[in-house]
């Protein structure tokens, strides 16, 4: 999938004047009074970065740089490619010699007398003047980014937080090409932290060709975000192909109560990241004493993620043996943070590997040692693979191991048998604690929506209202005030029936297996039924808010509600005007605009059928021709003129029995509302049984 935000249109826009684009050569014995126009003429980087116009190229030769204690973190203000690696013997359209160890840019990893520490680079546009940077065949490493606020992230960054120790990336196009990211942070002390190697923001970042995060840290004791790589925000998008992403730490104190998420990355708040053909590896969420989700990545807050052909392998949520709090998703976990955040929309596809990974080895409880998926989350696996994770890694461990491979939160809905995934080998504890499903823990959740007077008395689920798939329960509720209505009770929109077990008193039994995802149960008592008994040939109904079909016609509103309906006629019934029945009255058709008619019923107090005719004579079989009625728990049907097809449904749409019927024919059906098609014509029959 592409690119999700539109950059404004002064991205896109270079310089027209024909103005040729320059070269900048900077080394290591650069001087600041120097043009930079050769190599016996060289700058230093920031005198290069200063004097670049739009469009323009630095170059870089091999040696170690270091940000100056006044001068802050190197910055990218304009339309650049800096290169580096160059040994000062290429020809002019060369590529460099050297590698990406060859040129390394520091920048200044604690304050000391000298001055204040700074991050590597700032890159930065503007909000509607966004630049387009090409950083290539560089490492950047010792960057702490700790209140380094240049002017120009007015607006963007707050102070007391730490940003990007290697790079911070805004309102830009930014490409990173054989560039290593390692030995960086983003705080060095208790205050919050994102994004240890990089922080993006606003912004879209390519990291592409050998490159590789590593070996970075969000945060030395506050909360930690994203130890390698913090993508956040609208317009945030992050595309990384064929990289590494490994060994970095979102929270790297051992006694550091704060809560680390995304050990190698951490994707949030509408963020965008996808990664193909990468490799996440030996991350950790925290080495302290505090919560931690997500040891490879953390996902959420209305962010997306896309993994495709990747391997997730060795990552860690919490990686400190005396940590008493709970570890999510060792290898990923995608979800809200906190109760008032939403989730994130994640597709996990192609081949991508979760292996060998560890939600916690503390004394906590741990929660899906390859994947921890929240209930706000959506999550679609194809091609996958989870294998040989852990959720509780630690013999001394009393806690609980929830999910070995996958912990699948209540109210997820993903139907893991759907899908094209291998979940095999885990394992939920290695400790003491009870043992919750190695490979796969999935619950989902029930919802009771009962109708005014209907209070319930029981339920065999325990609060709150959960179930594993192949769960089954009871539900037991009383009915007042309405003697002669027999309750109607919809599971997911399929009706049961219940069973009368006292005065007013009724039991469901709900069987889950067929079931996908979470439950709704609606019970109704003051109800009513819109029901199309007959529509003609040629004629389509649309009803807005729920599904109609050949086999759905039947249709539940409480008391005082209001349906809305719209039929039209084929091109072949283009010139006929419908006839319309309402409980056996005809009523005239309002019509709507391009050829379509439509029926509004407020206030609704009793049950409607509706037949739709383009004559009053249009049903094949005549009503005194069929007739379908209930009699000692049978649904009889008599054809007496000819053989006919009948189908019976739910008033969901399942179908219940099928035959032709010629004379008279019993058909044996548990009590309940049915959908009878006998012919051309559909009616309403209630199957009771007999008494």
């Amino acid at each position: 999938m592409g690119i999700r935000h539109l950059l404004p249109l002064a991205a896109l826009c270079f310089s027209l004047s024909g103005t040729a684009q320059s070269i900048f050569y900077v080394k290591t014995d650069g001087s600041g009074d120097q043009t930079g126009s050769s190599w016996n003429n060289a700058a230093t980087l920031y005198t290069a970065l200063r004097n670049t116009s739009g469009g323009d190229t630095v170059r870089i030769a091999q040696g170690d740089y270091y940000t100056a204690a006044d001068s802050g973190s190197w910055q990218i203000v304009k339309n650049l490619t800096v290169t580096g690696g160059y040994d000062e013997t290429e020809a002019d359209s060369a590529k460099p010699n050297g590698n990406v160890s060859t040129t390394v840019l520091h920048g200044r990893k604690q304050s000391d007398a000298e001055g204040t520490n700074n991050r590597v680079i700032t890159i930065a546009g503007a909000p509607f003047n966004y630049i387009r940077v090409t950083l290539e065949n560089l490492t950047i490493t010792g960057g702490n980014g700790h209140n380094d606020l240049p002017q120009r992230l007015s607006g963007v960054a707050q102070s007391g937080f730490g940003y990007g120790g290697g790079l911070f990336n805004c309102y830009a196009e930014t490409v990173l090409r054989d560039v290593t990211v390692a030995g960086n942070i983003a705080a060095d002390n208790n205050d919050p932290a994102a994004g240890g190697g990089i922080y993006n923001t606003r912004a879209a970042l390519t990291i592409t060709g050998n490159s590789e995060v590593k070996d970075n840290s969000a945060s030395a004791g506050g909360k930690g975000f994203g130890g390698g790589i913090a993508n956040c925000g609208v317009g945030a998008t992050l595309l990384m192909d064929n990289g590494i992403v490994r060994g970095n730490t979102a929270v790297d104190h051992p006694e550091s109560y704060r809560s680390g998420y995304g050990g190698g990355i951490y994707n949030e708040n509408s963020g965008y990241a996808k990664l193909t053909g990468t490799l996440i590896e030996d991350n950790t969420a925290t080495t302290g004493l505090g919560e931690a989700r997500g040891g490879g990545i953390a996902s959420g807050n209305n962010s997306r993620l896309i993994l495709s052909d990747v391997l997730m392998e060795g990552n860690t949520a919490v990686r400190n043996p005396f940590n008493a709090a709970e570890g999510y998703g060792g290898g990923l976990y995608s979800g809200g943070f906190d109760t008032e955040e939403s989730g994130s929309a994640v597709e996990l596809s192609d081949g991508t590997v979760v292996r060998n990974n560890i939600a916690t080895v503390g004394l906590g409880h741990g929660y899906g040692g390859g994947i921890a998926a929240a209930k706000t989350n959506t999550l679609t696996p194809d091609g996958l693979i989870v294998e040989g994770n852990t959720a509780v890694y630690n013999p001394d461990n009393m806690s609980a191991g929830y999910g070995g491979g996958i912990y699948s939160e209540a109210g997820l809905g993903t139907d893991w048998a759907a899908f094209d995934v291998a979940i095999r080998t885990n394992t939920a504890t290695t400790g003491r604690g009870e043992s919750i499903d190695n490979n796969l823990y999935q619950r989902q959740t029930v919802t009771i929506l009962p109708d005014r007077g209907v209070e319930i008395l029981s339920t065999t689920l325990k609060e709150p209202l959960i179930f594993a798939p192949g769960d089954n329960f009871d539900l037991i509720f009383k009915a007042e005030g309405y003697a002669n209505r027999t309750p109607v009770v919809m599971v997911n929109d399929i009706s049961i029936n219940p069973e009368k077990i006292g005065d007013n008193i009724y039991k469901c039994h709900i069987a889950t297996d067929n079931i996908k995802g979470n439950i709704t149960i609606k019970i109704y008592i003051n109800i009513f039924s819109v029901t199309f008994i007959e529509i003609a040939k040629g004629i389509t109904v649309n009803f807005l808010g729920n599904t109609f079909s050949e086999a759905r016609r039947y249709f539940l509103f409480p008391v005082g509600d209001t349906a809305r309906f719209s039929f039209a006629a084929d091109n072949a019934h283009r010139n006929e005007r419908p006839f319309i029945y309402i409980n056996g009255k005809q009523h005239s058709p309002v019509e709507t605009a391009g050829g379509k008619y439509e029926l509004l019923f407020e206030n609704i107090a009793e049950n409607i059928d509706i037949k739709l005719r383009f004559s009053p004579d249009a049903a094949v079989f005549p009503e005194n021709t069929v007739l379908t009625y209930s009699r000692n728990g049978f649904l009889i049907v008599e054809s007496p003129a000819a053989e006919i097809p009948v189908t019976v449904y739910t008033p969901a749409g399942q179908i219940q029995a099928r035959c032709q019927v010629s004379g008279t024919k019993s058909i044996a059906l548990p009590e309940g509302m049915y959908m009878v098609k006998a012919g051309a014509e559909v009616r309403k029959v209630i199957v009771k049984d007999a008494l």
